[in-house]
């Protein structure tokens, strides 16, 4: 099981680096160990571990997330990720001011 650490609020994992594609063979096969690496965990990778943890899961995902029962998806744990962020169009924002001059 891999180890999650938290650094400056991101999450990141230790994986293994290969460089080139003989260490890439070893690597796979468990020959040669290489170096690791701590990279942050993006939000879809998070996403396709919450749906792999919701599929195993679902009764421990509930109680830890009440809100989860009443989401009718196939995963409910992708309510917790933004797809599409809503911004106004240019004429509905405030106007800037700056030094008394608009933008």
């Amino acid at each position: 099981m891999k180890k999650i650490s938290m650094y400056r609020n991101k999450l990141m994992i230790k994986v293994q680096k290969a460089s080139t594609e003989t260490e890439r063979n070893q690597a796979s096969s468990g020959i040669n160990r290489g170096k690791f690496v701590t990279t942050v965990i993006l939000p879809d990778e998070s996403r396709t571990h919450l749906r792999k943890l919701w599929q195993n899961e679902k009764n421990f995902m509930c109680a830890l997330l009440p809100v989860l029962e009443y989401c009718d998806t196939q995963y409910p744990t992708d309510a917790l990720f933004l797809t599409v962020i809503p911004v106004p169009p240019p004429k509905m924002r405030p106007i800037s001011w700056i030094w008394n001059n608009k933008f």
